[in-house]
């Protein structure tokens, strides 16, 4: 019992770090791109970043349902939760490119800041995810 418990606290507390994540994009990231960056390419930046947001929140659905799957004693799909491990890591990736292109001037220079706490974020949920599926003591069928 103790075990299962465990398990569901480590993918809770992924899901807590990719919503602070969402939370950075969307009430940091976004008014500051739509205040500091030039027409053309603050909007192609915010629908990127919402776009960003709602992936976010499909994966906390995948690892919400997988700790309720894995409540009921029932088979976890692996895949799930290798893939919601991988997709916030892979986008906190791509995201550095904007971290490097909004760090030269200096009114832009807290996007990137901002953008970092969400891309630090995405690599803490990443290693939780990561330990919660390939930890040999929490024992993921």
């Amino acid at each position: 019992m103790v075990q299962k418990s465990s398990f569901a606290k480590i993918l809770y507390m992924a899901i807590g770090f990719i919503i602070f994540s969402i939370l950075v994009i969307t009430l940091r990231v976004i008014p500051l791109v739509h205040v500091h960056v030039p027409q053309p390419y603050s909007n192609a930046t915010i629908i990127v970043e919402s776009v960003v947001s709602v992936i976010y929140l499909l994966i906390i659905v995948g690892i919400y349902w997988t700790i309720r799957i894995h409540g009921r004693g029932k088979r976890i799909n692996k895949e799930l939760l290798v893939a919601c491990g991988i997709i916030p890591l892979v986008i906190g990736l791509i995201g550095l490119d904007g971290v490097a292109a909004y760090w030269d001037k200096a009114e832009t220079r807290s996007i990137s800041i901002a953008l970092l706490f969400s891309i630090s974020s995405n690599i803490i949920a990443f290693v939780l995810i990561f330990i919660a599926r390939y930890s040999k003591r929490y024992k993921v069928r």
